[in-house]
């Protein structure tokens, strides 16, 4: 990825230049939701099911 390659190399120069694009990926469901509504978040939650599954699994034997 072009994108992973970029960031690797400006934290490397200087490391809060790796801020930015945090931020940027932290914000994506807020700005998703601001532009699709709730059912934005779907994809996010149907990803999540199956590992809730296992983790409910895996503490309930012990």
């Amino acid at each position: 990825m072009p994108v992973a390659g970029r960031i690797a190399r400006d934290s490397a120069r200087s490391p809060d230049s790796i801020r930015h694009p945090l931020a940027a990926l932290m914000t994506a469901p807020v700005r998703a939701v601001k532009a699709r509504g709730p059912v934005a978040l779907a994809p996010g939650a149907l990803a999540a099911v199956p590992v809730m599954f296992v983790r409910r699994i895996a503490l309930s034997r012990g």
